[in-house]
């Protein structure tokens, strides 16, 4: 009768862990499931993304160049050089000189667009800088409630 007995319990308690494992398959299959279905969603979003790629300071002149490395449609919206508080150069956008990735030959362009790829060449002149001063450089790239700002320091040449 004893053996009866346990071997009556055992049945029971295989029962329950084979319930409990099915549940956790379920769970573990839903967390790899959602995982990948949010991971391709945040994949296929667009990223705007600009970089400073060169900074050149010439004559009284700055001479940046901003590549958009993001894959939307970026927008450059203003440039500012800052000394210190002081803004001592800015650029808006009203026609910038825009290099394709492919073509090495600069096209003037009447929008400060940029492509995914595209670089484009800023020409800021600067009031009462000197070589190894330094400076930060904020670009505000983006339109509307999207905008986003890229800052750098660094020291004229």
């Amino acid at each position: 009768m004893k053996n009866f007995k346990s071997l009556k319990l055992k049945r029971g308690e295989s029962n329950i862990i084979g319930s409990l494992f099915l549940i956790l398959i379920v769970v573990v299959g839903a967390i790899l499931v959602g995982y990948y279905v949010f991971g391709l969603i945040s994949n296929n979003q667009a990223k705007t993304t600009m970089e400073i790629l060169n900074e050149n300071y010439v004559g009284g002149t700055l001479y940046l160049t901003l590549k958009n490395v993001g894959n939307a449609l970026e927008d450059v919206n203003s440039v500012q050089v800052y000394h210190g508080n002081t803004v001592i150069g800015s650029y808006s956008s009203s026609g910038v000189t825009v290099m394709q990735p492919i073509n090495p030959n600069p096209t003037t362009s009447s929008t400060s667009s940029l492509q995914p790829g595209q670089e484009t060449v800023v020409q800021i002149p600067l009031s009462g800088a000197e070589p190894g001063q330094s400076v930060t450089v904020i670009v505000t790239v983006g339109s509307g409630q999207s905008e986003n700002t890229v800052s750098q320091d660094f020291t004229l040449n």
